[in-house]
């Protein structure tokens, strides 16, 4: 009962109705922003992405409101796992043209993430640019890739291993990337 009454007394006070009010304010502009920028995914170019991924980071650096900042750092995630999913829909089809785009924007939302760099190896893999291929596995190690029977499965990455004395030498660079994380 005295834990009741507590909880009614905090939820009637003032600041809590405005910190209330405020979170809901957020995930309301949240939500609409990621309605807004799920649809930007096919109609905007890749300035435009770069422009508003430069003023979310500096918002993310800048702005002092714990709550806004956490809401624009869920866009970016948001961002950066809608660009991955459209790129892999988009692979599927064989829309290479429209795979590179969309990791121009996953990239531009999450430079550290290696899967940008891994998908386009396979991309230029499977458009017979070995050279590229390799220099995007490079990156993607780099990054940290990590998947070793994920790469191996790839059979145009695979293939790289005759032409390219170093795949051996990724390799065993991912799969120190793997031990890492365990």
């Amino acid at each position: 009962t005295s834990y009741n009454a507590e909880l009614k007394k905090l939820e009637a006070s003032k600041e809590l109705q405005v910190i209330f009010r405020h979170r809901s304010k957020l995930e309301t502009q949240e939500d609409s922003l990621k309605q807004v920028y799920a649809q930007s995914l096919q109609t905007r170019d890749d300035a435009w992405w770069n422009t508003l991924v430069k003023k979310l980071d500096g918002e993310i650096k800048t702005m002092k409101d714990k709550d806004e900042v956490l809401m624009r750092k869920r866009i970016m995630s948001y961002l950066s796992l809608a660009a991955y999913m459209s790129a892999s829909g988009a692979m599927k089809f064989k829309d290479y043209n429209a795979a590179g785009h969309f990791l121009n924007i996953y990239e531009a939302v999450d430079p550290e993430n290696a899967e940008h760099a891994y998908l386009r190896a396979v991309i230029a893999a499977k458009q017979n640019d070995p050279a590229k291929s390799m220099e995007f596995l490079r990156k993607s190690v780099k990054l940290g890739f990590s998947d070793v029977k994920r790469l191996m499965s790839e059979a145009d990455l695979v293939a790289l291993s005759g032409k390219y004395p170093d795949f051996k030498e990724l390799l065993v660079k991912v799969q120190q990337n793997a031990e890492k994380e365990k």
